[in-house]
């Protein structure tokens, strides 16, 4: 199956491709990677969220939400920064 949404020009538009079946393996590599790095917040919890972990077709990008106290948000922050995640402006 192609994807829904081929090439586009207009960088506003996300551009939808079928589901990968390796996401889950990327998601399950990612929790680990935060367990180690954010191990001292033990109330943090870890979910995948969005298109890919519901395997459906999506930005192929694996959506992870972090929940924990919100005086935590700039340690967590600045740990996986660290690491070289990015913060990213959410779309509307």
């Amino acid at each position: 199956m192609p994807p829904i949404i081929t090439k586009i020009s207009n960088p506003n538009i996300i551009n939808f491709q079928d589901y990968d079946p390796n996401t889950k393996k990327v998601f399950k590599k990612l929790i680990l990677i935060f367990k180690k790095t954010l191990k001292d917040f033990s109330e943090l919890k870890i979910e995948h969220v969005g298109s890919t972990s519901i395997g459906i077709p999506g930005k192929n990008i694996v959506d992870i939400l972090l929940i924990s106290n919100a005086n935590n948000k700039e340690p967590i922050r600045d740990k996986l920064m660290s690491l070289g995640f990015q913060k990213e402006k959410i779309r509307t």
